[in-house]
């Protein structure tokens, strides 16, 4: 008669078997917490063998998506010069290989070639019409931005020095005169860096000269208070200083020392 409330244990045999004598070689016999302990003590260790072999051998270095992005620039840096290493010594390899031909007396001497088409320039000397179109053209197109630097022209975005334009001249086609409301604030047209920031005695009005990116340097002259320090840092659109009552600004910008003609950019 079976007593009650007696309950059997649930318990796993993992048996190894001679497959030519058909005999039990060696049984393990676990519960099936003991199952479930020994499966999560070898997937912690398997997972700590990956973790150690990625962490401490260079074979995370290899892998995609293991590897940092500085190491990923000097793997690729030193590839580029393992291979132009191997390209310099298969060179130097052949040099050398002639030269001890030449000396065993393998071979008399390097003759080269005969009979090789020479290549003829087929293109003409520039006629003095073309060398002078050339040189107008040049001179005609160097102030403007759209051709001074395609790179530099389309990534440079300038804004205009004040907020509200009321009449724009060009002087001598490289300094804008502006003429805008009475005491309008003054704005730096792009990010960059105060190189001068001076008093005129003669006209009693500060000049402020700015360094922008990509060689630009731009001169803003009329401004009856000024904000602004030498060797100040302003983004794009920062104050520079307040125009007088008249409300003129003259505004030159150059590029490497080149004066621009600006005005078709406000």
């Amino acid at each position: 008669m079976r007593k009650k409330g007696f309950k059997t244990t649930r318990r796993y045999r993992l048996t190894f078997v001679s497959e030519n004598t058909l005999n039990s070689l060696w049984t393990l016999r676990m519960s099936r917490t003991r199952a479930w302990l020994f499966g999560a003590v070898c997937v912690a260790a398997v997972s700590a063998l990956v973790a150690l072999l990625l962490g401490l051998t260079p074979l995370g270095s290899i892998l995609p998506g293991y590897m940092r992005p500085d190491q990923r620039r000097v793997q690729v840096a030193n590839g580029l010069r393992l291979d132009s290493l191997i390209e310099l010594q298969a060179v130097q390899t052949a040099w050398i290989g002639n030269v001890r031909a030449i000396l065993t007396g393998e071979v008399d001497s390097v003759v080269p070639a005969e009979n090789v088409p020479a290549v003829v320039d087929t293109l003409l000397s520039a006629s003095a019409a073309e060398r002078r179109f050339v040189d107008e053209w040049t001179e005609r197109e160097r102030y403007n931005l759209s051709v001074v630097t395609p790179v530099v022209a389309s990534s440079m975005s300038f804004r205009a020095p004040v907020q509200t334009v009321l009449r724009r001249d060009s002087v001598g086609g490289t300094i804008t005169r502006i003429e805008s409301t009475r005491h309008a604030t003054v704005s730096a047209i792009h990010s960059g860096t105060v190189l001068d920031a001076h008093l005129d005695v003669a006209s009693g009005r500060w000049i402020v000269i700015m360094q922008h990116p990509n060689e630009f340097v731009s001169r803003y002259e009329g401004l009856k208070q000024c904000f602004v320090t030498m060797g100040q840092r302003l983004p794009t659109g920062g104050a520079l200083g307040q125009l007088g009552s008249d409300g003129r600004l003259e505004l030159m910008l150059w590029r490497s020392g080149l004066p621009l003609h600006f005005s078709e950019l406000l």
